[in-house]
């Protein structure tokens, strides 16, 4: 679950005591209740080859994002291709479709009432939105307009946790609060497979076919091709992302009293190192290009005041493994997108309906 705002700017009473709730689950990192995650929905596409690592970021704009006072932001894609970011709000229901470099709404689509959850497919230009109850949009990019529509079940979906869109593959994958991992057709979103993972987010290699499935335990590894578990590895994470290059995959957890980056070897699922930072991580993206992970800290939400620095992100040298930045931004960021062209990190702050771009330089 993320933290909304309400109307004033102010931290609403539910927030606040969703917030109490999850504090007090922190302590149980190994049995504690599973937590929902954020998606990470974009995808990098591997670079043998990668160039030197570019300086860390310092550049932040940060921009409203939502249709109205009242929107609450719930999550973004980025198409590289085509410089184009796009938001989702949980309610009114509304897609804003944003130009990646000044920040400004281009686009939009109402009617997406209680959608979760948004992954692109930038091959095609088709944009997939996921809601709670378990509708799916497929959404022409560059119009935009609704192409098929489509509802999971049975079961009875809830809540969507996370969204992946495979170009190769030309599969969506839908993980939802029931622990079901839905294997949709992209072009149809006909329904290929339903498999039970109790899975808190999810992270695609598409060169290896490869779905990584994990939560705060273990991580499922899921052959996408046959949608069959090939593997399990003993270390968990609420959110995901995997570096193609390396065949190394992040996890990023609340631990006790500080965040958890567990750094994994994609093949083995043996843990190469574990980094201790923060206040308690939502989110994790890698750019291979230029050997970084970010991970997304909603810091320390206090209860009493609102503090427009409170969240953090840190920034990890894939090379050496170690954290060289940490950088304070937003109220309580969630989630994040990357544009692995241009190396711009979108984080969406779902608290202050804002989202925020970092720019290497």
């Amino acid at each position: 679950m993320r933290l909304h705002s309400a109307a004033n700017g102010t931290v609403s009473a539910v927030a606040l005591g969703v917030a109490l709730v999850v504090a007090t689950l922190a302590s149980c990192e190994q049995s504690g209740p599973q937590l929902p995650p954020s998606a990470s929905p974009s995808l990098c596409p591997p670079t043998a080859d990668a160039p030197p690592a570019s300086p860390v970021p310092t550049e932040i704009v940060t921009k409203e994002v939502g249709s109205s006072p009242e929107a609450s932001v719930s999550s973004v894609a980025v198409d590289a291709s085509q410089g184009r970011v796009y938001a989702v709000e949980l309610a009114p229901g509304f897609l804003s479709i944003l130009d990646g470099e000044t920040m400004r709404r281009v686009g939009g689509l109402p009617g997406l009432s209680a959608a979760e959850q948004v992954a692109v497919d930038p091959v095609r230009e088709t944009v997939f939105v996921a809601a709670a109850g378990g509708r799916i949009w497929a959404i022409d990019g560059r119009t935009p307009r609704v192409l098929l529509t489509a509802r999971l079940g049975p079961p009875v979906v809830e809540d969507v946790f996370d969204l992946e869109v495979d170009p190769r593959a030309e599969r969506g994958y839908v993980l939802t609060s029931e622990g079901d991992l839905w294997v949709l057709d992209e072009g149809t979103l006909e329904r290929l497979a339903r498999v039970s993972t109790r899975g808190l987010a999810l992270a695609l290699d598409q060169t290896r076919s490869r779905l990584y499935v994990s939560n705060r335990q273990r991580v499922l590894v899921v052959d996408t091709s046959t949608t069959q578990v090939v593997n399990t590895f003993p270390v968990g994470g609420t959110a995901a992302a995997v570096d193609p290059a390396t065949n190394t995959l992040y996890l990023v957890r609340p631990g006790n009293e500080v965040g958890v980056l567990e750094v994994v070897d994609a093949t083995t699922g043996d843990v190469v190192t574990s980094m201790r930072s923060g206040v308690w991580p939502m989110d994790v993206e890698v750019d291979p290009k230029r050997d970084r992970v970010y991970v997304i800290d909603q810091g320390a939400l206090n209860i009493e005041t609102v503090d427009l620095d409170a969240g953090l992100v840190w920034v990890v040298n894939t090379r050496s493994n170690r954290l060289v930045r940490t950088l304070a931004i937003g109220i309580s960021p969630s989630q994040a997108a990357l544009d692995c062209g241009t190396g711009a990190l979108y984080i969406l702050d779902p608290n202050a309906a804002t989202l925020s771009r970092v720019l290497p330089v």
